[in-house]
């Protein structure tokens, strides 16, 4: 909750080829250019946006997360 600086990373979902079995290409369920902003601090992803499919223009916020350090690598 409050505010964080935000990365935003900008990416445009376009399909490579021809699939005839999937016709509507997407990302979590977005096509056309997805937005993703990460925390600048935690790069954790803060925010999804796009247009879905008979929806238009929407987003996916991140409600809660459980920041874990890095599980340390086992020496034999």
């Amino acid at each position: 909750q409050g505010e964080r600086t935000a990365i935003v990373v900008n990416l445009q979902v376009d399909p490579v080829g021809t699939r005839q079995d999937d016709p509507e290409f997407n990302l979590l369920g977005l096509g056309g250019q997805v937005s993703i902003l990460l925390d600048k601090q935690s790069r954790l992803p803060l925010q999804v946006r796009g247009r879905a499919p008979r929806i238009g223009e929407t987003s996916i916020s991140l409600v809660a997360a459980d920041p874990r350090p890095p599980a340390r690598e086992q020496l034999p």
